[in-house]
């Protein structure tokens, strides 16, 4: 209980809305808790919404089954036991640190303790057919570059072209790294014979892991039995290939392109601009400027200048990435 005191309350309870999950302890009343947190310019609510940011709650209401609490776990709120209110107010009136009286942590614990149990078991599932995540994890190189790689094909059934005939194939290639040390590494790959096919075809190289460099290999020779170019001409050759090849796309935005590479990055991506030919947008440009479209020399410079700064360094085309939303076994 507050103790008596002649002097005014400090306002240890300001910017704070209060709520209790359920009936009071020690035959408190709801008058006492609005006045004394009143006196101390907070606010206590009978009832429980967004705005709350403390729920006052027992032991025995935070395990039952209340609504009250279910909904405040949810939401970013304080869940505090009765005596975080009772001793803020007692001996110096301070407000005592929640992470003492907080209920959240342990039902946070509890969940977390699950989620893990949960985690592990979906692993070793999976690790029957293909990687377990718990156990490996994506190998990045010493720039930063994922090894996970997408290789997509577009395919088209039936003597029609069209939407509902066409399907987009795509192989996930992954090199993995073991979390433990010394490292071993593992390839394998993940095939989807659409999208959304929740019935994909996994393929390990071998069935154990191995050294960095033989694994690395398996990963360039199925790259290359695929798309049909080399992993260190990727880039100067993507989009380049019949459509019959598995198609890869190469990071760009400043992302990593990785290692192995015939060239730095911006003068492959340059060649590979050269070998697909201008863009269309490019061809437009210059047929109107092959007509002679009217117009002052600065007005012609201007929009030269502003040509270049569309394109960029690599051109329009070339800004393309892939962003599949999709979790599965190849993350980390």
């Amino acid at each position: 209980m507050p103790r008596n005191s002649f002097s005014s309350p400090k306002p240890i309870f300001r910017g704070r809305v209060i709520a209790a999950a359920g009936p009071l302890p020690d035959k408190n009343t709801v008058e006492n808790f609005k006045n004394w947190t009143k006196l101390r310019k907070g606010e206590f609510r009978t009832t429980f919404d967004e705005s709350v940011t403390h729920l006052l709650c027992s032991e025995e209401q935070f395990n039952a089954d209340n609504a009250i609490v279910k909904k405040a776990l949810r939401l970013k709120c304080h869940i505090v036991r009765y005596e975080w209110f009772l001793l803020s107010m007692g001996g110096r009136e301070a407000r005592q640190p929640e992470q003492d009286y907080d209920l959240r942590a342990k039902y946070n614990k509890k969940k977390e303790k699950e989620r893990r149990a949960t985690r592990l078991e979906r692993g070793k599932r999976l690790a029957e057919r293909f990687i377990d995540p718990n156990l490996y994890q994506i190998f990045d190189d010493d720039l930063l570059f994922p090894y996970k790689v997408e290789l997509t094909r577009l395919t088209v059934h039936g003597p029609e072209a069209g939407p509902e005939r066409e399907q987009l194939e795509k192989y996930t290639l992954c090199l993995y790294k073991s979390r433990a040390k010394p490292h071993l590494y593992w390839f394998a790959a993940k095939y989807s014979k659409s999208k959304g096919d929740n019935q994909p075809h996994y393929y390990r190289e071998t069935d154990f892991p191995t050294l960095q460099h033989t694994q690395m290999d398996a990963f360039r020779a199925f790259f290359k039995l695929k798309t049909g170019v080399p992993w260190s001409e990727r880039i100067i050759r993507q989009a380049t290939m019949p459509a019959e090849y598995f198609q890869y796309t190469a990071p760009t935005g400043g992302k990593s392109t990785g290692r192995d590479k015939l060239w730095s990055r911006y003068f492959c991506f340059e060649l590979n601009r050269a070998i697909r030919g201008p863009s269309l947008d490019e061809i437009d440009t210059s047929e109107v400027q092959e007509q002679g479209v009217p117009g002052t020399e600065g007005d012609q410079d201007a929009r030269s200048s502003q040509s270049g700064d569309s394109e960029g360094l690599f051109g329009r085309d070339m800004d393309i990435d892939s962003n599949d939303a999709d979790r599965d076994p190849c993350d980390n």
